[in-house]
């Protein structure tokens, strides 16, 4: 990978990884919302441990009065399985099935949080159920949620904004907190020491904008294969960026 490539990269991640403040902290909280502490911190279902572990951290912190874990069960539910199995040091049989019951996991037995402070969507599959589904719980536990810290997958934090910011009414004010912005270094290797990052080799994008409702679909392909045997521990990487523009997607 040459550094062309690893700039684009960047560039792209940047732009979907968004943080709305770089650091967290009261006052930039405050000058962002209104308030130093927001009614609710929603984390949606992925196989990162990193967006719990965030969400968990922050509430912590006191930025956030409630957490709301979203996720059912979908196609990398066991790689968080196997991801939150090692942090927990558990069989992973041990652990529930959808994403927002083993995000609780984390934040009962690694952060001591009460399960009075939890809500679980446990049954979405998708972003717009996850949002769809969290504010019927809200709704129906009476659940006050004007301001909220929002927390994805970095890649997916502009999607599941734009998607929320669809379906909550303007007076309700959404943070973008990405837990993480990744960043590739020249060759290709990750900046970051995040464990349990992206265990996936193949990555399937999808950005909206809403005023055009353009659908941007980046294709993100990491392959490694052997050379010749002078250099058979050297690894080929290539990477592939397509961008489609889809008016259809709604």
């Amino acid at each position: 990978m040459n550094k062309e490539i690893s700039d684009a990269f960047n560039c792209i991640i940047e732009f979907l990884a968004v943080r709305d403040i770089a650091q967290m902290s009261k006052d930039a909280l405050k000058q962002a919302c209104g308030a130093s502490v927001t009614d609710v911190i929603i984390a949606l279902g992925s196989d990162l441990p990193v967006v719990a572990e965030t969400a968990c951290e922050l509430y912590k912190a006191g930025y956030g009065e409630k957490l709301m874990f979203c996720g059912g069960i979908g196609h990398s539910t066991i790689n968080l399985k196997k991801k939150v199995a090692k942090i927990l040091n558990v069989d992973i049989d041990r652990l529930p099935e959808s994403e927002a019951e083993i995000y609780a996991c984390l934040a009962k037995d690694k952060y001591q949080i009460e399960s009075s402070s939890i809500f679980m969507d446990k049954t979405s599959t998708n972003t717009s159920e996850n949002i769809k589904n969290a504010i019927q719980i809200f709704n129906d536990h009476t659940i006050k949620h004007e301001t909220m810290i929002l927390i994805q997958d970095p890649i997916l934090q502009k999607r599941s904004y734009v998607t929320a910011l669809d379906l909550f009414n303007n007076s309700q004010k959404i943070i973008n907190y990405a837990p993480i912005i990744p960043k590739l270094n020249p060759d290709g290797t990750l900046q970051n020491d995040t464990p349990y990052l992206w265990a996936v080799s193949y990555t399937h994008l999808r950005a909206h904008e809403t005023d055009s409702y353009l659908v941007c679909r980046l294709l993100l392909e990491k392959k490694k294969t052997k050379t010749s045997q002078d250099d058979s521990n050297r690894c080929h990487t290539r990477t592939q960026a397509t961008i489609q523009l889809d008016n259809s997607i709604r």
